[in-house]
């Protein structure tokens, strides 16, 4: 038991090899959304606050998927790499979400700076916020290699062009000048 304990602990407190840097961060959106809003600010050295507004039109339908595609290039490669490129019905990932170890660590923290349902329906007419969502160095896993990455997020109905994107794109940086 205190083995576990210890790699916890180990775990929030192991200083990164990486500083985290973001570089831009867009959103875009079509029908079913009202208004889509987003941003970031750096509060300090790999250290920033994301803020997000959102309102639907009608209430969401329980067929919209979400898209999340996350490319990463290596500082000594040429080309990205798919890391990630999966699709999740909205409604059953955040009906599961809750049960595992992984993620409900984000799920607590963004059920915290939000008004977003945890659950469906998402409703239309009322406008949702995401208010100085934490990222930083220590979200990432201390073993995070030195690269460039893009997260993309996309939201459509089952099949149909996306009505609504995130785009965050940035890079984890040595900590200590490395001279190739």
């Amino acid at each position: 038991m205190s083995n576990a304990l210890d790699c916890l602990i180990a775990r929030q407190v192991a200083k990164r090899p990486f500083w985290l840097e973001f570089h831009n961060l867009t959103c875009d959106y079509a029908s079913l959304l009202k208004q889509l809003e987003c941003n970031f600010l750096e509060l300090a050295k790999s250290r920033y606050s994301i803020n997000v507004m959102l309102e639907l039109d009608r209430q969401m339908p329980n067929s919209i998927e979400i898209r999340i595609l996350t490319s990463t290039r290596p500082k000594t490669a040429v080309r990205n790499v798919i890391f990630t490129d999966f699709k999740l019905n909205v409604c059953e990932l955040l009906s599961h979400v809750k049960h595992v170890p992984l993620i409900k660590e984000y799920l607590l923290e963004l059920a915290r700076t939000s008004n977003l349902p945890l659950s469906c329906p998402v409703l239309g007419n009322y406008i949702y916020n995401i208010t100085n969502l934490r990222v930083s160095e220590e979200t990432l896993p201390v073993y995070t290699q030195i690269i460039f990455f893009n997260v993309t997020l996309e939201f459509s109905d089952k099949g149909k062009k996306p009505f609504g994107t995130f785009k965050l794109s940035g890079a984890t940086m040595p900590r200590k000048k490395v001279f190739v």
